[in-house]
């Protein structure tokens, strides 16, 4: 047995002291093939479609473990995720685990700025920095021209480290981001840091674009793993063959009037003021009846927190509840529900929902798939293909003939709701980033003048302040707040306080991406509710 292969089962016999742990093949079978190529000295760049609720973590746990045994093919491991809610659950569960070899790098909790621990849990938005050469916690001090930040020490972290990019789906989908993961992959791909990208739903088209994006690095291995639905040796697929859904469209429909209150409900939507519309008709409709919460993005951290714990309170106590969400349930909320009510969406995002309907041993799950109208925020071109998507598998009794669960089930699926594009590049940024010549100031000078251009990452989502607390929001929904709410939102600027309109207000938030003394603050309490977040 391997070292990869040994660690492995090292870290599921720890596991076994919290749950009954399943053999999964597919884990086994990529530490397997990563050892025989790091033995041939290549680099491992791997894509690996594995299903929701698979364990994919185990994968970095057994990756870490090796490390701290034989530090000569990678010195340790960065877990890569889209979201902070995640970085949270899989750094508190992985420290029972792995104890005090696991770190967290994400905004709010520098604890591992360096990324330097066995294992480091970080956001999407601080790794790609990171690799830029860009230390998050020095920024300040690199736009003043005071330091370079530990430059090369952050990048040289990184880039000594195997990466493993975990729900790759939400990086490849979103514009701006999806462009600046290409250009950090191209840097890990030339310097040969083992690479591996994982998702339920990618995509063929992304699986060409990373074998592109591999042939770039001297050395570079490129390889595609999925589960095998004909081995018997893997319990999960076994459990999960023997579940039956029901996958149905039904076109223009109330949320409220298709939840079954007897049942555990989730009901995903694609917009916060219609999943706060949902939650309020649901409230008015079964009262105290059964338990009803809501959960999205417009929550202050604590209140955020106070409602994800709720969530999962009712998750593992109860048999009937109802949750009202938007797309942030995709990833990172263990919950599994028996009903599941979803807006019209492209397919990998109802791959990634249907993931949470009987996601344990549940014997079967329900799918009711709405058309919410108008307007479509993924775009209309989008949602026209996961229209034809879904008529695309829909047998003759209006059935959808896919199982969630089972990734070559649904590859058509996502084939016919797909709109391929290359997975570009900021060239600049690769070159600034490659060449020992360029220094932190220099990079961050170029992510500003290219946040000027039209955006950087995530297109800067605007921290407004309420109570002490952050509130996340995109730019077009702070613009709309200032538009609509005159007068609602304070902000500061180098110890100002600045009169501000809506027109001042797109140039000002460029200013609050590139310079952190620049504050939005909610002034309006009644714009805030902690039952159901910010209101729009």
């Amino acid at each position: 047995m391997g070292l990869l292969r040994f660690s492995l089962e090292r870290i599921l016999k720890r596991l076994s002291g919290f749950r009954r742990v399943e053999k999964r093949p597919l884990i086994e079978e990529v530490l397997e093939q990563a050892e025989e190529d790091l033995k041939n000295s290549l680099t491992p760049f791997y894509a690996i479609r594995a299903p929701t609720g698979y364990g994919k973590t185990t994968l970095s746990l057994a990756l870490a473990e090796a490390s701290l045994r034989d530090a000569s093919w990678f010195e340790k491991v960065i877990h890569v995720l889209p979201l902070r809610t995640i970085v949270d659950d899989l750094f508190s569960s992985s420290k029972k685990v792995l104890g005090d070899w696991v770190g967290r790098q994400r905004m709010g909790a520098p604890e591992s700025p360096f990324l330097t621990m066995p294992l480091t849990f970080v956001t999407v938005d601080t790794f790609v920095l990171a690799a830029l050469k860009l230390n998050t916690a020095k920024i300040v001090r690199v736009r003043e021209r005071e330091e370079h930040g530990y430059d090369y020490f952050t990048q040289a972290s990184v880039l000594l480290s195997a990466v493993v990019l975990d729900e790759a789906h939400i990086e490849l989908e979103d514009p701006l981001l999806r462009r600046a993961l290409g250009t950090v992959l191209r840097i890990l791909a030339r310097r040969g840091t083992p690479t591996f990208i994982m998702s339920a739903t990618l995509t063929d088209g992304q699986v060409r674009e990373l074998r592109k994006v591999s042939q770039l690095g001297r050395g570079c291995v490129f390889r595609e793993f999925q589960v095998d639905l004909d081995d018997p040796e893997d319990e999960f697929v076994a459990r999960e063959r023997a579940k039956e859904f029901d996958i149905s469209w039904v076109g223009r429909a109330d949320p409220t009037e298709l939840v079954d209150p007897n049942m555990r409900n989730l009901v995903v939507v694609n917009w916060v003021s219609r999943a706060q519309e949902v939650y309020r008709n649901l409230k008015a409709t079964f009262g105290n009846d059964i338990p009803i919460e809501i959960l999205h993005s417009r929550f202050t951290e604590s209140d955020r927190e106070r409602k994800v714990s709720a969530i999962r309170r009712l998750a593992d106590e109860g048999d009937r509840w109802i949750v009202v969400s938007t797309q942030v349930i995709e990833a990172g909320v263990d919950i599994s529900a028996d009903l599941l009510v979803t807006d019209l969406a492209p397919p990998s995002a109802l791959i990634q929902r249907m993931g949470r309907v009987a996601r344990w041993r549940e014997r079967s799950g329900v799918v009711k798939i709405v058309d919410p109208g108008g307007p479509w925020p993924y775009g209309e071109e989008i949602m026209k293909r996961a229209a034809l998507a879904i008529k695309s598998a829909r047998s003759s009794e209006g059935r959808l003939r896919i199982h969630p669960r089972l990734p070559p089930t649904y590859s058509e699926f996502l084939l016919r709701g797909e709109i391929t594009s290359p997975l570009g590049c900021y060239d600049r940024l690769v070159r600034a980033a490659l060449d020992p010549g360029f220094r932190a100031e220099h990079v961050l000078s170029e992510v500003g003048a290219q946040a000027e251009r039209g955006g950087f990452l995530r297109g800067y989502p605007v921290p407004l302040e309420y109570d002490g607390e952050a509130i996340p929001i995109p730019a077009r929904s702070l613009r709309r707040l200032v538009k609509d709410h005159p007068g609602s939102v304070v902000v500061e600027a180098r110890g100002k306080t600045l009169d501000l309109n809506c027109d001042e207000l797109a140039g000002m938030i460029v200013r609050a991406a590139r310079w952190e003394d620049v504050r939005f603050r909610l002034t309006r309490a009644d714009l805030y509710d902690r039952e159901v977040g910010l209101r729009l």
